[in-house]
């Protein structure tokens, strides 16, 4: 498995001696930290499928609540997937405008490089509908790699890279005032 909480949710505790951790990680040579540009802009990324797991209704409604508090923020989404027209018609009907990128599909050159633009990353996981979850988000530890401030969830695997207000903040899934409270901290604490 690639994350502890597999076991459980998998019922191996029975055959935990036949249950092996075999963690995976990201290239260091490829996703390192650069000296961010200075500029008035906050650039808040997410990279993941636009899959119902991934959060991103829920993400964009509670970035356009931040919007109305701040005019300098930016959200670039990279992914596709069933989600995205729900996505365009959520950003249209908050009058989102350019302050959203919905850029789609993106090859790894193009991950890298926004991700570097990027100020904060932001994976909004959850259990799906369906019991639908992830393991550890390989994105989650790309942006750590790049010394990305990184917000997500109490989900899964993922508070085995991220431990609470230490290398990064999480919230609760499905909690989006508290993920618009941990975004505001990081927007306001250059």
């Amino acid at each position: 498995v690639v994350s502890p909480h597999f076991i459980e949710t998998l019922n191996l505790g029975r055959c935990k001696e036949k249950v092996h951790l075999i963690p995976y990680g990201t290239d260091e040579q490829k996703f390192v930290p650069i000296e961010m540009p200075v500029r008035d802009k906050i650039i808040i990324q997410h990279v993941g499928r636009l899959v119902p797991k991934k959060g991103v209704p829920d993400l964009i409604s509670a970035f356009g609540a931040l919007c109305n508090r701040y005019d300098n923020l930016e959200l670039r989404l990279i992914g596709d997937g069933p989600e995205m027209p729900a996505c365009r018609k959520l950003a249209d009907q908050l009058s989102l405008g350019d302050k959203i990128a919905l850029l789609g599909s993106k090859s790894h050159e193009i991950v890298i490089e926004q991700m570097n633009d990027a100020d904060i990353y932001v994976l909004n996981s959850r259990t799906d509908d369906d019991g639908d979850m992830e393991g550890l988000p390989n994105s989650i530890l790309e942006a750590m790699s790049m010394e990305k401030p990184v917000v997500s969830t109490y989900h899964a695997g993922i508070p085995q890279a991220i431990r609470n207000g230490e290398n990064g903040l999480l919230v609760k899934e499905r909690d989006n005032a508290a993920l618009a409270a941990a975004l505001e901290k990081l927007i306001e604490d250059e």
